[in-house]
């Protein structure tokens, strides 16, 4: 990864109290992460500081990202989160990011919406205590040299500083 991406992710989220959706930057870019399939395996990851999570306990229950571009392929896909302290993401290998993570997303996703919110109801809930940002991973495996789909679905980002 040659630069952090803070991709536009709603996360719905039940705070252990009650339901609440949360929504995470202005999004006014575009790529193809973390729901891309051009090459056949993909793997992005976006962090979410404690600043941007408000001061609360949280509890994720699903997550979404809005796209631009309906695309119909159907992708093994797993997302692995954590929490951290950390406000910038440090140059590793995919091995050592998910290290520690959970995997609460496991399935083949067929098809992305154009203009809409493409969530993913995780297969466990993930709590985020206040003062933790977290960490999201989308692993990718379409397999082979892709579908070759350059632009992808069109998720909306909101640019954050390279790496150091």
């Amino acid at each position: 990864m040659k630069k952090i991406l803070l991709p536009l992710m709603l996360i719905l989220i039940t705070s252990f109290i009650f339901a609440s959706t949360m929504q995470i930057g202005i999004g006014t870019n575009i790529q193809r992460y973390p729901l891309g399939s051009y090459y056949g395996y993909e793997r992005s990851a976006a962090i979410y500081k404690d600043s941007e999570l408000g001061a609360q306990n949280i509890r994720i229950t699903a997550l979404s990202w809005y796209s631009t571009a309906a695309v119909t392929v159907n992708v093994p896909t797993k997302i692995y989160v954590k929490t951290t302290t950390e406000t910038t993401l440090t140059k590793t290998t995919w091995a050592n990011m998910i290290s520690g993570a959970t995997l609460v997303y496991d399935a083949t996703h067929s098809s992305t919406l154009a203009g809409g919110w493409n969530q993913f109801d995780l297969s466990t809930f993930f709590d985020v205590p206040d003062g933790n940002g977290l960490i999201v991973m989308v692993e990718r495996n379409y397999g082979g040299t892709g579908n070759g789909t350059s632009a992808g679905a069109g998720i909306r980002y909101t640019s954050v500083n390279k790496y150091p």
